[in-house]
């Protein structure tokens, strides 16, 4: 079984080595890596909202927020984290290519494990609530950057299970590919590919959410008490 992995790995990565324009992606992968997961984050929001949730309109600060955010963390986070910092603790091949490392199955494992809990929970999904809470906001919330933060924490918090529990049902077995079979350099590029589906999801996700959100106004000022639920009542613009 073990021999079919490492066929099956070294098939993929000389199939993609004779592509021209996976030859392209790897004489630059992190600017291609951004320009493909900024672009795919938008795509994903706009059918999202059009195709999942039928709106009539779209919401392009919404989209603007998934587009943007996925450039910076899937894009340039991502291939800093998966192409340049995590090979050197966690390597999956011989240096200079020489076949599988002796500890690839730990590594691959402990890859997946630090993605999904790790790197996801504590830099993704914070990042990607601070930068909706930012397009959200009204100027003056902006200049007080901390409420800013604090404010999309806390939202981050109360809707924690729901956005973790999506992210690893879909992530866990698409990372088991990213790490054990695609060459290192376009593992940004595979995980934007992948995720077009998984950022759909979350955008609807993200609408279904809403609902429980309190009213748009202040971004930075305190939820407002439980004993006034009609003052709580309405819809965050998101």
């Amino acid at each position: 079984m073990s021999g079919l992995r490492l066929s099956a790995s070294l098939l993929f990565t000389t199939a993609m080595a004779d592509n021209v324009v996976v030859r392209a992606l790897l004489r630059r992968p992190l600017l291609t890596g951004v320009v493909c997961a900024g672009t795919k984050g938008a795509m994903a929001d706009v059918t999202s909202q059009l195709v999942l949730q039928q709106r009539e309109r779209l919401d392009t600060k919404q989209t603007v927020a998934f587009g943007l955010w996925n450039a910076v963390y899937c894009g340039g986070c991502v291939y800093l984290l998966y192409s340049v910092v995590l090979p050197r603790f966690w390597p999956v091949t011989l240096p200079g290519g020489g076949g599988r490392h002796p500890r690839f199955v730990r590594n691959v494992v402990s890859l997946v494990a630090f993605d999904n809990f790790v790197a996801t929970p504590l830099l993704c999904l914070p990042t990607y609530y601070l930068a909706l809470g930012a397009l959200e906001a009204r100027w003056q919330d902006l200049r007080r950057p901390l409420g800013l933060v604090s404010s999309a924490m806390r939202r981050y918090a109360s809707e924690f299970r729901d956005v973790m529990g999506l992210s690893w049902s879909m992530w866990v077995p698409i990372h088991l590919a990213t790490f054990s079979v695609v060459p290192v350099p376009l593992r940004t590029h595979f995980t934007a590919a992948m995720s077009f589906l998984t950022l759909t999801l979350m955008s609807a996700l993200q609408s279904q959410l809403e609902r429980r959100r309190p009213a748009a106004g202040n971004l930075c000022a305190q939820p407002a008490p439980e004993a006034a639920p009609e003052l709580t009542a309405g819809k965050m613009r998101s």
